[in-house]
């Protein structure tokens, strides 16, 4: 928490604070650390602060553990995470290969970062319904057997599109 809080604070002072207490009539040390548009360096350089701050906090317990190799735990946690590390990589070249191409095939990066915002959008719905389908199937399995099973399916699905509806407008306007 400490770190993004020292993040947060560095962002704010960076971006909101420096810019005001630079003064261009005196020399102050202000004047000395603002660069004018150089607000992504400031992001990077707050992250880069507060990894260092994180890291010099936390050195004292890395320094006191008695670092062994267990072999058994090594080969468990492959044979648990392989397959797990080769789905990763998989989604990461399905997320991201679409835009490579794209960008391969010279679409212009407007083109392309419009694509990328309306896929992201999309990504919100994808969650919403994968969190309803995860929901509502041991619902619909365990309530398939009643008489009116067809009556409640069609008003659970009604207010589900319903909730999607106001969900997806929510996203896009905000």
């Amino acid at each position: 928490m400490a770190n993004v809080l020292i993040n947060f604070g560095l962002n704010l002072f960076f971006l909101l604070v420096l810019p005001k207490l630079v003064n261009s009539t005196t020399d102050n040390i202000f004047n000395l650390i603002y660069l004018p548009n150089f607000e992504i360096g400031y992001i990077f350089l707050s992250t880069l602060i507060s990894s260092l701050l994180t890291f010099l906090f936390l050195s004292p317990f890395y320094i006191k553990l008695k670092w062994h190799f267990d072999k058994m735990l090594w080969e468990k946690m492959m044979k648990y995470g392989f397959p797990i590390l080769i789905a990763g990589l998989a989604f990461a070249v399905n997320e991201h290969f679409d835009k490579i191409l794209l960008e391969f095939l010279n679409v212009d990066k407007e083109d392309i970062g419009a694509y990328s915002a309306c896929y992201k959008i999309g990504m919100f719905m994808v969650l919403f319904r994968t969190a309803y389908t995860l929901g509502i199937e041991p619902f619909f399995f365990s309530y398939a057997k009643e008489k009116n099973a067809t009556e409640t399916y069609a008003t659970i699905t009604k207010y589900f599109v319903i909730f999607g509806a106001f969900m997806s407008l929510f996203i896009i306007v905000f």
